[in-house]
């Protein structure tokens, strides 16, 4: 009927939707509080059940922007905490992956098999003057041009956890 309607208030600074693969659950991010908050989701109405902190982050950084994989589980970047968790549905520190650059804004899969986590991240003070032009060959730069430049990290999901330092990408063959 087009009218508004508040569902829940006490929010800072809102960051993030995102959505269980079952779509019956919807994560939100409060950045200055670090709480990831999830809400049952009627998909029939979009009526939002009861919200419950999913996961307290921890510093360095806030969570930013998240996205949930296949496997239903969520993946939150840390604005100035130069990472990104991935957190079990029980909200459980699965995997925490070290980014080259301090700011990670927000990530997203992509790809044909969707095995791919695209990064967009702010620029920095200290990591985005060199990262600008390189980082490891588990991340690939693909844009600094425009206003949001992103990063590629094409490997499985387990193998995040190799990535650790910004390095130069081997030559091309």
């Amino acid at each position: 009927d087009g009218s508004l309607h508040r569902i829940f208030g006490g929010i800072e600074v809102p960051n993030s939707l995102a959505f269980s693969p079952d779509g019956g659950t919807m994560y939100f991010c409060d950045s200055p509080t670090r709480r990831v908050q999830a809400f049952a989701l009627n998909r029939d109405t979009g009526a939002l059940g009861a919200g419950r902190v999913f996961a307290q982050c921890e510093p360095p950084g806030v969570p930013d922007g998240a996205v949930a994989d296949a496997e239903g589980c969520l993946w939150v970047a840390h604005f100035d905490g130069g990472r990104i968790t991935r957190f079990r549905p029980d909200g459980g520190v699965d995997l925490v992956v070290p980014m080259p650059v301090d700011r990670p804004t927000a990530c997203c899969f992509g790809g044909p098999d969707l095995d791919t986590l695209f990064v967009t991240f702010a620029p920095s003070r200290s990591a985005c003057a060199s990262a600008s032009s390189r980082f490891s060959t588990k991340c690939g730069l693909v844009s600094t041009t425009g206003s949001t430049p992103f990063c590629i990290i094409s490997s499985a999901v387990r193998a995040f956890s190799a990535l650790t330092t910004a390095t130069a990408p081997p030559p091309a063959t």
